[in-house]
């Protein structure tokens, strides 16, 4: 399934569609902590949570913890699919169109460059759809616009305060960072899906030059 475009694609595709999954339980965990806190806010007399036993906050605590890991590893699991996808296609594309459009490797440089990373993924993207005849312009802008913020926010949300009504904020970030990470997922499907159609259209058996 990996010697093919089409079935690389298929399963960045799967591993994006469980980095989504992902992203709904770890907002709920945040959305979880965010309600348990609140009530500890409201029943708390000097440091103790009169309502709330410690080991209740501790458990929420330890679901946010196992709910970010599992974001992580689907990351993780997205990169390590995504990229050799995403060369694939460049390789299809360039064969097809006869050096009309870059290397191959500056696609896969454009993600590990620092700084550049920030910028050149959908701009590479976006002049591969554009070579192939598709334009995707607003699709790249809201999956990268939305991935940055996710981003943001995520690191946000690991925050520590020392104090429990100040983990609010936190929490409160990150869910919203999670319902970003969410929508970036669903807009990378349809990137994947669409720079796929239009590299499939170069002529069989490239795929064994990859």
């Amino acid at each position: 399934m990996l010697r093919t475009l089409e079935g690389r694609a298929q399963l960045t595709v799967v591993a994006l569609w469980v980095a989504a999954v992902a992203s709904i339980a770890d907002a709920y965990a945040h959305v979880n902590r965010l309600r348990i806190v609140q009530d500890a806010v409201n029943t708390q007399v000097g440091d103790v949570a009169i309502a709330v036993p410690d080991s209740v906050i501790g458990r929420a605590d330890d679901y946010v913890t196992i709910t970010l890991v599992l974001s992580v590893v689907c990351l993780l699991a997205v990169a390590a699919l995504w990229l050799p996808w995403q060369h694939a296609a460049h390789r299809r594309l360039a064969d097809r169109l006869d050096g009309r459009v870059a290397e191959p490797r500056s696609g896969l440089l454009a993600w590990v460059v620092p700084g550049v990373n920030l910028l050149a993924p959908p701009l590479v993207l976006a002049a591969l759809l554009r070579a192939g005849g598709r334009g995707a312009a607003a699709l790249l802008a809201g999956w990268w616009v939305a991935w940055l913020a996710a981003i943001a926010l995520a690191i946000v949300g690991t925050a520590n305060p020392d104090s429990l009504a100040d983990q609010r904020l936190p929490d409160g970030l990150a869910m919203i960072g999670d319902i970003l990470a969410l929508a970036a997922a669903v807009a990378a499907i349809g990137v994947v899906r669409a720079l796929t159609e239009v590299a499939a259209a170069a002529p069989p058996g490239e795929d064994r030059r990859i």
